[in-house]
């Protein structure tokens, strides 16, 4: 890329993260379209939803006990939670859903914005029977969980985000994001390939690599293009500034969370840092990902430590600890 190119460092969902928050990469969510007959509280059946604007939400549900919603990242779809579901279905009531445009959902909304991808999931929150729900985002999951929170916050428990929110507003110029998109325009899987490979780990399987990078461009353009430039237009600070609700963040060690950014909104962020994990730690790292996820979404549903005020202090401990924590410490 040329100098227009955004810095992959500090960027919250930064444009070549989100890029590669994309294809399912896990295998798909495992299902049970059989009618009739017993089945196991475990099973994950399918199921659809219509948005507000009528697009048909596709969305994977099982398992009983508190529930956990899971909404994926730009150009991904429910598939990339197939570990994670497998794993939550156990003592969760789980749901995972493919947003507007993405892996089974209908593809006729024109403009994808943060608050209609925010439509999508409540929709499917009715279809599926859930009244309240842990949110888990990942990369552009993140913004949509706290615009629901913003939208209907009797509903959402608490979020929790993985590798994303990083920051609350984006240093970039116009300028500096019309760079960007441009090669999106002219050529999408192309420039989107170019993003993925450099934001996987080294030594990650390659096949994976691969996988994720084809998965993702399956994307129809007008639907990628589309959603990554609303990203960029979508007030996120709007729903931070109430936001009252614990939020856990879950994030590769390269791009550090701005604490003070957060705390001027009122946020305390829970940061658990994982190391050399990428930007899709369900896939490079999921043993380690699921138990910190587990403890995320066990404090929550506990009445763990809340995102601002009191807990200021204690979240703060929590994050420098784990940030000093050595790569070796942690289990691979």
């Amino acid at each position: 890329m040329t100098a227009k190119r955004l810095p992959l460092s500090l960027a919250a969902l930064s444009l070549p993260l989100l890029l590669a928050a994309c294809g399912g990469g896990g295998g798909d969510v495992p299902r049970d379209d059989r009618g009739g007959g017993d089945r196991s509280a475990s099973v994950v059946r399918n199921g659809a939803a219509r948005s507000p604007d009528g697009v048909v939400i596709r969305y994977a549900a099982g398992g009983s006990g508190p529930a956990v919603v899971l909404v994926h990242c730009w150009c991904g779809s429910s598939d990339l939670w197939s570990e994670t579901v497998a794993d939550l279905v156990r003592d969760h009531s789980v749901v995972a859903l493919d947003l507007a445009g993405h892996g089974r959902s209908g593809r006729e909304r024109v403009d994808y914005t943060v608050a209609a991808f925010a439509g999508d999931v409540l929709a499917t929150m009715d279809a599926a029977d859930v009244d309240s729900a842990v949110l888990v985002g990942h990369s552009l999951g993140g913004p949509i969980c706290l615009e629901v929170a913003r939208l209907a916050p009797d509903r959402v428990r608490g979020v929790v985000g993985v590798d994303n929110l990083h920051m609350v507003v984006y240093p970039y110029t116009p300028e500096q994001l019309t760079g960007f998109f441009a090669p999106l325009h002219a050529d999408f899987a192309t420039a989107a390939a170019g993003f993925l490979r450099a934001l996987f780990p080294a030594g990650v399987d390659s096949a994976l690599v691969e996988q994720t990078i084809a998965r993702m461009t399956m994307t129809p353009p007008a639907v990628g293009v589309s959603a990554i430039e609303n990203l960029y237009r979508h007030d996120l600070a709007a729903a931070a500034r109430v936001y009252r609700r614990p939020l856990y963040l879950v994030n590769d060690d390269k791009n550090p969370v701005n604490l003070d950014q957060w705390r001027e909104y009122g946020v305390e962020p829970h940061v658990t840092v994982l190391h050399d994990v990428g930007h899709f730690p369900m896939l490079t790292r999921p043993g380690p990902f699921r138990a910190d996820l587990r403890r995320a979404i066990a404090s929550i549903e506990g009445g763990g430590p809340q995102s601002f005020g009191a807990a200021a202090k204690d979240a703060q401990l929590r994050a420098e600890q784990a940030a000093r924590t050595a790569p070796e410490d942690q289990a691979r």
